[in-house]
């Protein structure tokens, strides 16, 4: 092993949860490169001290995950214009003392996406459920990418609408639109690829994100849930033989995408995802 450890990390809260630390130091092991990769529970009021320490302890690189990533932005020198659009940063590297934040989720998801269905954003149109902040990431991406068409559905409006006018200032090519969750029967055919972002899926007791019997009219369903890595709504669309694809790769190559800023390594994504596969069914 190097005698000099560089440290890399996660600032979230709560953050027992993160499967970021065996993905990554399973690369740093299978390359031998001097790198640590530590989770840090920080709480909303000591974020301010938590960033300041990554530049006192010279910290390499940070995830920033719940509920830091649109607060941490004023504690920084610098953001991506990806970042800036967004809102939200989920990436900070340490440039001699210069941290400059990134936004690695939207990049991640169009690499899944590819990935997983063979589809790239350009002239397509998508129906996305949820309007947090997964949504904005992943739509501002899809917009910037190309699409055609982007159709937010929430419970309730204000939040889609926020993000739509985000899309329809930035990205004018982009046709944007909101609607309530519950109008989705007047909309939904096969011209749309179906992505939720919202966490519903996550448990068995969870309800039904819409009436399920409308995938009938969808060919391609992703869902940003990788555990379980078979959500009711994957698992109905599947009835319907529509393609599917979990949330599994879009946190492996987003993670690349962050480890590539850190370090200028692309790193291994086979190595990457059998550490998360291998620790999920662990658990």
């Amino acid at each position: 092993m190097p005698a000099t450890i560089q440290l890399l990390g996660i600032f979230g809260f709560p953050i027992s949860h993160t499967l970021s630390p065996y993905m990554h130091n399973a690369v740093c092991k299978k390359l031998n490169l001097p790198y640590f990769y530590a989770p840090f529970e920080i709480s909303s009021e000591k974020l301010d001290k938590a960033i300041d320490s990554v530049r006192t302890l010279k910290i390499s690189g940070i995830n920033i995950t719940i509920p830091h990533k649109e607060k941490v932005i004023q504690y920084l020198d610098e953001i991506s214009s990806e970042a800036k659009l967004i809102g939200a940063v989920n990436t900070i590297k340490n440039d001699n003392g210069k941290l400059i934040g990134y936004n690695t989720d939207g990049k991640g998801f169009i690499a899944a996406l590819k990935e997983d269905t063979g589809i790239l954003p350009g002239k397509r149109s998508f129906l996305i459920f949820g309007a947090g902040g997964a949504c904005r990431s992943i739509a501002i991406q899809l917009a910037l990418d190309g699409a055609k068409k982007i159709i937010i559905a929430n419970r309730t409006l204000d939040k889609a609408e926020n993000i739509a006018d985000n899309i329809r200032k930035n990205i004018p090519a982009c046709d944007v639109q909101a609607i309530l969750l519950n109008k989705i029967a007047d909309i939904i055919s096969d011209e749309y690829i179906l992505i939720n972002t919202t966490p519903l899926g996550m448990k068995e007791s969870d309800s039904p994100i819409f009436d399920y019997s409308l995938l009938s009219k969808i060919k391609i369903v992703v869902d940003i849930i990788y555990n379980p890595p078979q959500t009711p709504l994957l698992k109905e669309a599947q009835k319907f033989d529509a393609r599917t694809a979990n949330g599994l790769n879009m946190l492996v190559f987003q993670g690349a995408l962050a480890f590539e800023i850190w370090t200028g390594i692309k790193p291994p994504i086979l190595v990457m995802r059998e550490a998360l596969i291998e620790k999920m069914f662990k658990l």
